[in-house]
Order: structure tokens, then sequence, then C-alpha cells
């Protein structure tokens, strides 16, 4: 593996188990590999078929479940740095009496 991603020659010892494996931890990109490569290799196999698009799909809602949780604390950040800003401003003001 290489900065994340399964290397071409790894692909070859990856079975249809380890990307579920990998679903069942989260690693839905990872699984996704798998079952591309897998499938290139036999195409006609419509259970890899169905396991790639439930990996699919759980790694879309994974994303949106991600930017519904990181909005709010990038909001919150954004509100803390511009009070911390102010304050600063205030700080100076004050220095100068």
């Amino acid at each position: 593996m290489k900065n994340g991603r399964i290397m071409s020659k790894d692909l070859n010892l990856c079975t249809k188990t380890m990307a579920g494996i990998y679903v069942q931890q989260g690693y839905f990109q990872k699984a996704i590999e798998i079952y591309r490569h897998l499938l290139e290799r036999e195409p006609h196999r419509t259970d890899i078929k169905d396991a790639l698009l439930a990996a699919e799909d759980q790694a879309a809602r994974d994303c949106t479940v991600k930017s519904d949780y990181l909005l709010p604390l990038f909001m919150e950040w954004f509100d803390l740095v511009r009070k911390y800003n102010d304050l600063q401003k205030l700080k100076r003001c004050l220095k100068k009496y």
C-alpha cells in the first residue's frame, strides 16, 4: 500500500472478503478499489457488483455525515477567529490610552 492506496501488485492478492472487511472498518475507498479490480477480472459476478454499489453508497453517505459534522465546527472556528481578531484590535486600542 502507498499513500493509502492499494498498489496494483497487491490488488492481485485481494479478495471479496478483504474488501468486505475494509467496508466494515469504514475504509470504503479501499474496498471500492478492490471490488473494481475484482470486477475487471470477473465482470459477470453480480455479487461483486452489488457489493461495489453498496460500498459506493456507504462512502457517499459517510461523506455527507462528515460534511454535516464539519460544517458547524468550521463555522464555530471562523467565529472564534473573528472574535480573537476583534479582541486583538481592542487590546491595541487600549494600549494607546
